[in-house]
């Protein structure tokens, strides 16, 4: 039962929709069309390096607080990502908050599940 519900979180959390949206969010922040593909690698390095760094703390903390606070976190970003993406136009600021939410998204999809 528990890996049924943890594998099911996993797919359902929404990280490959991050990664579909990562592209756009990353234009209207002003990277130009030709170096968002590093932009996108850059995501994808912060996920290795945010699981190598969960690798190490999952021996002094334990894996159920890294789960549930990597859920918490992830909770939290994908809130504040979703509020960016729907204020994008009214403010200036906006994509790159959307931007770095991108960034913090994946790096607690990465310590957590």
């Amino acid at each position: 039962t528990s890996l049924v519900v943890l594998g099911s979180a996993v797919e359902l959390c929404g990280n490959d929709s991050v990664y579909a949206y990562a592209s756009s969010v990353f234009q209207a922040a002003g990277i130009p069309e030709g170096k968002v593909q590093y932009a996108v690698l850059g995501t994808g390095s912060c996920e290795l390096l945010a699981a190598c760094l969960s690798c190490v703390l999952i021996e002094r903390s334990g894996r159920r607080v890294l789960l549930i606070g990597g859920y918490c976190l992830m909770t939290c970003w994908g809130s504040i990502f979703t509020v960016a993406l729907c204020l994008q136009s009214s403010f200036s600021w906006m994509p790159y908050l959307a931007m770095s939410c991108i960034f913090a998204f994946i790096l607690s999809f990465g310590i957590g599940p």
